[in-house]
């Protein structure tokens, strides 16, 4: 009876042997050959990186390399194992007694960090070096990393320790300083292309450049991810031909094509046509949330082709559909495409909760086709500028700066409005509470001391514990206190019950050291006046009250009897219009 060996995935039968086989890796590598040729070794090594980038290869690369006799039994350490003398058939055979592989994940107590430290004290049995390999070595307890220190800082010198981990955030900074850190690089894809499509040709397979391109972009930058997924795609194949069209159907991902006509939909605002795009892809087999994961890269894409066209991945797109590409990138400018990047995001996040994903999608495209249509801030800002300029109404004579009532919105009503009615608009002027009435001069407010002349009122010493950015004084003094006397030197205050307990004892101290003088604040039970937060309240009340009166507002508040005044605004005198408008009411 013939027997057949038992199939060997591609992510171990194509296993690096050798450091220079590691691709990506490239200073990792430089950094390792220049060491074991000058004989400077670490005792300890660290490497880290995401899943599927050599780490756990790297690590048994080095320990058969500094193991390693070669060819004539004499050699040195190497970063190329021979694979032929008794050491790395040992190694490769996973019998050599002074190569110990311990996972982690499944011995994470002390004890068995002390059965280590045991077997360090005994010297090598057949290797050079006694080597200890331990992956994901983020999964040892706290106790177990403190037992081991120790024997890492002062190992004998035929121990070596080479660590592997994908959280290196977890390895206490303890254990970091005492290794060789290497921090593993995700693959590019470019090199993943080539990789795979190497591969597939020493199976006896031809890829499509397409294909292959599919297959490295899912793999993320993993070597083994993206061997997993070429050894599905062999198996699909037909005729040892793999197509891009099998590959697509196997990763549910979209067709460029269709995908870019959808983009294309979206950014042109036809609902109807991209909903029918969406549903043919999804009838198609693609996953909702891949084909909006599709549609964020490409956004990507294209603005990577605004800002730069030299960052441009032509591979992505493959040949055919280039024109549309350069069509799409011409048409979008950088503004949309992140506006469109941030509503993808957001609507991503809300299909992967959705109990219905597909639905979820349907309502992105929804959003996505009609928000097309609206201006960019650029675009508001030009029509806003435009409809300033624009007169609304006419006086013959300049306005005074000042402020005036904000009703309504309807500025057609407004034009209706008899002319003879706005000829002698009556402007209500106020000043900030804020703003003292003697201000301090800009050169004692630089100077390292304030003269306590300056500080005439009570609005001006508040001012000057905001000019010297002092805030929370600042804002205890607006809205938790209430004054009841003030003369220089000496304030009497009433304050709630929101003030810090230290709030008089800073503000005496600040005062004293600003003007070099010595005051004094009580407290006291009389009840003062408002504050000064509550006197900014009322002074807008009374301007609204007032400009309410003018014959403009009487008019609006005839015509929408549910209006509110909305706030008031300063007017410049070289402007034609007395009032601008934002609706906060009903309609006729």
């Amino acid at each position: 009876m013939m027997t057949t060996s038992p199939y060997r995935v591609l992510a171990r039968k194509y296993r690096p042997g050798k450091l220079t086989e590691l691709i990506g890796q490239d200073v990792m590598v430089r950094i390792l050959t220049n060491a074991l040729v000058t004989g400077r070794i670490a005792h300890a090594f660290m490497l880290t990186g995401v899943r599927g980038v050599g780490k756990t290869t790297t690590a048994r690369i080095i320990a058969r390399g500094l193991n390693c006799l070669g060819q004539d039994g004499n050699s040195g350490p190497t970063i190329n194992p021979c694979g032929i003398c008794s050491q790395c058939d040992l190694a490769l055979n996973e019998r050599h007694l002074d190569i110990i592989e311990m996972d982690a994940a499944s011995h994470t107590g002390v004890a068995d960090i002390r059965d280590l430290i045991e077997g360090v004290l005994y010297a090598p049995v057949s290797g050079r070096y006694k080597i200890y390999i331990i992956d994901e070595v983020h999964m040892l307890s706290n106790n177990a990393f403190n037992a081991l220190l120790k024997t890492l800082e002062e190992p004998p010198p035929h121990v070596k320790f080479i660590f592997a981990t994908t959280e290196i955030r977890k390895v206490p900074v303890t254990i970091l300083s005492r290794c060789q850190r290497f921090d593993l690089k995700r693959v590019d894809e470019i090199v993943l292309q080539k990789y795979f499509g190497d591969i597939a040709k020493l199976e006896g397979f031809s890829i499509d450049p397409e294909a292959v391109g599919l297959i490295a972009r899912a793999a993320e930058g993993s070597v083994r991810d993206g061997l997993s997924l070429l050894d599905q795609a062999l198996i699909l194949s037909e005729n040892s031909t793999i197509k891009a069209d099998a590959v697509r159907h196997m990763l549910g991902s979209t067709d460029q094509k269709e995908l870019l006509e959808l983009y294309e939909h979206l950014v042109t605002g036809l609902t109807s046509h991209a909903l029918e795009k969406l549903k043919s892809l999804y009838v198609l087999g693609s996953d909702p949330i891949l084909i909006i994961k599709d549609l964020l890269e490409l956004t990507a894409e294209l603005s990577r082709l605004q800002i730069s066209p030299d960052l441009y991945k032509k591979l992505f797109f493959g040949e055919t559909n280039q024109i549309l590409v350069q069509k799409l990138s011409t048409q979008l400018s950088v503004s949309i495409l992140a506006k469109l990047w941030q509503l993808l995001l957001k609507g991503l996040a809300e299909i992967q909760t959705a109990p219905n994903p597909y639905q979820a999608a349907e309502m992105l495209i929804i959003r996505l086709t009609h928000t097309a249509s609206l201006p960019t801030p650029a675009e508001l800002i030009d029509l806003w500028q435009n409809s300033k300029d624009s007169k609304l109404i006419s006086s013959p004579s300049p306005v005074p700066s000042s402020s005036a009532a904000i009703v309504s919105n309807n500025k057609n009503f407004i034009k209706n409005i008899p002319t003879s009615e706005l000829s002698t608009p009556e402007i209500v002027d106020f000043t900030s509470f804020h703003l003292p009435q003697n201000p301090i001069p800009s050169s004692s407010l630089t100077s390292d001391k304030i003269s306590s002349s300056s500080l005439t009122t009570f609005e001006d010493m508040v001012d000057l514990f905001a000019q010297k950015r002092e805030a929370i004084l600042h804002t205890n003094l607006v809205y938790n206190t209430r004054l009841v006397r003030y003369q220089k030197g000496n304030i009497e205050i009433n304050v709630t019950d929101q003030t810090p307990k230290n709030f008089i004892n800073r503000l005496a101290t600040c005062l004293n050291e600003w003007t070099n003088e010595r005051w004094t604040i009580n407290l006291t039970q009389e009840s003062g006046g408002p504050t000064l937060a509550e006197k900014k309240a009322m002074e807008e009340e009374r301007k609204i009250n007032e400009a309410m009166q003018h014959p403009i507002a009487k008019t609006i508040l005839e015509n929408f009897p549910n209006a509110k005044v909305d706030k008031i605004i300063p007017l410049n005198q070289n402007s034609d219009a007395v009032i601008d408008t934002y609706t906060k009411g009903d309609t006729p």
